[in-house]
Formats: structure tokens, C-alpha cells, sequence
């Protein structure tokens, strides 16, 4: 259990973690903002450079996929927003920016706290099957090298009973699997640190080792899984790969339980439920 305030970032500190080049090495610390996603827009439209940092210690307006508010109480999870300009090599590959953000998150947090990770297509953090962490990647300006906005919310340090009570079943914290209180500034420094790496990735020359990467740590592959493409449209089968352009590929279910299909639908962008494993 977590009582009492926790420590505010250190920007210092955080500054001091990097090892960086570019990422995090501008930083714009925020008390209070309706979205670090909405301020590193609106930052980017502005002329911020690679790399910039928004950091924000509460959200009002917090947002997460689909137009999803994120829950962000203060001083307690980390919200933040980086801003990535996309270099020439990589505008073939803006697909797989998701992914590799969901593993910079994975790796950051098993480097701040051995807490193992998996990921749940496309960018979803998971212990267990209890979601810690999301990523929200918007585009601003126009291709081939648009500048990608990449949103993170980890829940770092809190209780099951001090989120919204649809949440409670659904969503972890860090300090709940380590029994103890999390530091978000050395978790900033690593997670600006493994994001560097990742992006690094995001090129034609090491592309596939990225996206064998993270099919290692997806969990979503092997599982009957239900994808929501629409309100009123969803399909159900096995998560059999994920492409070389980050989609999902799954083997459609036939009708009355008769199996799986020869039918496989690359799905690009959808809502993921782990039904079983095969």
C-alpha cells in the first residue's frame, strides 16, 4: 500500500539518466496539462525539435486509442508525450513506430523495476493480462516525413481501488507487482533512454529484427482473439503473425465452432480481446 505524497520529478535527475541523443534533452514539465499528446501537437506545429519531451505530472483530458480517456490522477503514474520528426529512411516504416514504442516501454520498465513485461497488439503493456501501460502515436504534417507525436501512460504507483471502478478488473500499476513505490524520475530516464534505441530500429537495414523483437514478447500471438474493426463489425480467430508492416494476421473462425478457416485478414487497426489460448 502507497500512502502519503510521493516525490515530485526531478528534471535534473531525469537529465542526468540520459544517454541519449536527441530524446528527452528537451524537456517541458507541465504541473497540469488536458493532454501532453495535445501539447506535444501543438509543440511540433511550433517547430519543437526531435526528440522534444512533454512531461506532465496530471491530466484532465488525458487520451488513450479510439478517443479513450486515460486516467491520470496526479503525482502518481507517468504521463508523457515525445516528439518524433521522422528521418527520410523511415517514412516506409511509420507503421511499426507503434510497436517499437510499446517495446521501449516494456524495456524501461523491466530495466527500472525486473518486472517483466508483454505486449498485446499493437501497443498495448501488459502483467499478466492487466494492462500497465498504453501508447497513442499521432501524426502532424504531411508524408513522406511527417512528425509522429508519441504518447505513453504508465501506471506506475497506486492501488486497484484507486482507479474508476470500470477499471479496477483491467488495469495494474508497478508498485502493485513490486509491493512498493516506483521512482517515475529514473523510469523516465529509462524509458527515453530504450525509446532512442528502439526508433533507432525503425529502418530498412533492421526493420525485421525489430519486429522479430517484439513478436517474442507479444502475447496476443497464439490466442483466439476477438478484433473490434467497427461498431457494429468484429471478427473472431487465431493471431497466427504479425506482418512486415506491423499488422495483425489472423486465421478466421468458421461459423458453429467448425474450426479455423483458410481465411487469414491482415487487420491494421482494431480493438484486441484475448479469448484463450489455442
Amino acid at each position: 500500500m502507497i500512502a502519503g505524497a510521493l516525490p515530485a520529478y526531478d528534471i535534473a535527475a531525469i537529465r542526468s539518466g540520459l544517454r541519449t541523443e536527441a530524446i528527452g534533452r528537451t524537456i517541458h514539465y507541465l504541473a497540469s496539462v488536458d493532454s501532453t499528446n495535445n501539447a506535444g501537437v501543438a509543440l511540433a506545429q511550433g517547430g519543437a525539435c526531435h526528440g522534444t519531451l512533454v512531461l506532465a505530472d496530471t491530466q484532465s483530458a488525458g487520451r488513450g486509442r479510439r478517443g479513450r480517456l486515460w486516467h491520470s490522477p496526479p503525482g502518481r503514474h507517468l504521463y508523457c508525450s515525445v516528439i518524433l520528426h521522422v528521418h527520410p529512411d523511415q517514412s516506409g516504416y511509420l507503421t511499426i513506430i507503434p510497436l517499437a514504442s510499446a517495446l521501449a516501454v516494456a524495456d524501461a520498465i523491466l530495466d527500472s523495476t525486473a518486472i517483466q513485461c508483454r505486449l498485446k497488439w499493437p501497443n498495448d503493456i501488459l502483467i499478466g493480462e492487466k494492462k500497465v501501460a498504453g501508447i497513442l502515436c499521432e501524426s502532424v504534417g504531411a508524408q513522406p516525413a511527417p512528425i509522429i507525436v508519441i504518447g505513453i501512460g504508465i501506471n506506475v504507483n497506486g492501488r486497484p481501488e484507486d482507479f474508476p471502478e470500470d477499471l479496477r478488473k483491467t488495469a495494474a500499476t508497478l508498485s502493485g507487482k513490486r509491493e512498493q513505490p516506483i521512482d517515475r524520475t529514473g523510469l523516465v530516464s529509462a524509458l527515453m533512454n530504450r525509446l532512442e534505441d528502439r526508433i533507432a530500429l525503425v529502418s530498412p537495414q533492421t526493420a525485421q529484427d525489430l519486429l522479430d523483437a517484439y513478436r517474442v514478447r507479444c502475447s496476443t500471438l497464439g490466442q483466439l482473439v476477438r478484433a473490434v474493426l467497427g461498431e457494429n463489425h468484429a471478427i473472431e480467430g487465431v493471431a497466427e503473425a504479425v506482418g512486415v508492416d506491423g499488422s495483425l494476421h489472423i486465421r478466421r473462425s468458421l461459423p458453429a465452432g467448425r474450426g479455423p478457416s483458410d481465411e487469414i485478414i491482415a487487420v491494421h487497426s482494431a480493438d484486441i480481446v484475448h479469448l484463450r489460448k489455442r
